[in-house]
C-alpha cells in the first residue's frame, strides 16, 4: 500500500461555508498541520469562477498559501466526478492516485470521482446541507468524518 503524499480538497461546503461567508471550523489549524507533511491541492466545480477567483477567495480567508495547486472545472473543461479533473491535479502535484486522498462533502461528485481514479476518499459530513443518499458502491467513501480535525486521524 502506498504512503499518502498529497491531499485534494473541495472548496464549497468542505473548506468554506456554502455561500462563501466564512471558513468552516478547524480548517486553518488542520491545513497548518497538513502543510508540513503533504502536498495540498484544490479540485472544485464551478461554472462561474476561475482559478484566479478561487485563489482570491482562499487568500481572503488566509489559506491560499497552503495549496500547491488549484484546479477549477471552468478552466480545465471537466467537472467532478469526471476523472480527468482529478488527474490534472495529480499531475500538477507529481502524484499517483494511490498516493492521494480526496476530501469533499458530496459523495456523488467528490467520492465517486476520486474512487473512479483510484484515490482514497474522505466524506466530510459536518452538516446535512447535502443529503448523501446511499453511500454504497461508487459513492462509498474510504472514510467518513464529521469535522475537519478528524481528517488528521484518518490519514
Amino acid at each position: 500500500m502506498s504512503v499518502v503524499k498529497g491531499i485534494l480538497f473541495d472548496v464549497g461546503g468542505t473548506l468554506i461555508k456554502e455561500g462563501g461567508g466564512e471558513l468552516l471550523p478547524g480548517v486553518v489549524s488542520t491545513l497548518s498541520i497538513l502543510r508540513s507533511s503533504y502536498k495540498l491541492g484544490i479540485v472544485t466545480n464551478t461554472d462561474i469562477k476561475t482559478e484566479r477567483d478561487i485563489r482570491e477567495i482562499l487568500r481572503k480567508f488566509g489559506v491560499e498559501g497552503y495549496f500547491d495547486t488549484v484546479v477549477v472545472s471552468r478552466d480545465v473543461g471537466y467537472r467532478k466526478p469526471d476523472g480527468r479533473i482529478f488527474h490534472i491535479a495529480l499531475d500538477r502535484l507529481g502524484l499517483q492516485p494511490e498516493e492521494a486522498i480526496m476530501v469533499g462533502n458530496k459523495a456523488d461528485v467528490d467520492v465517486k470521482g476520486g474512487k473512479a481514479v483510484g484515490i482514497k476518499t474522505v466524506l466530510i459530513t459536518w452538516h446535512n446541507e447535502f443529503p448523501q443518499g446511499s453511500l454504497s458502491g461508487e459513492a462509498k467513501p474510504t472514510y467518513i468524518i464529521s469535522s475537519m480535525e478528524e481528517l488528521l486521524s484518518v490519514i
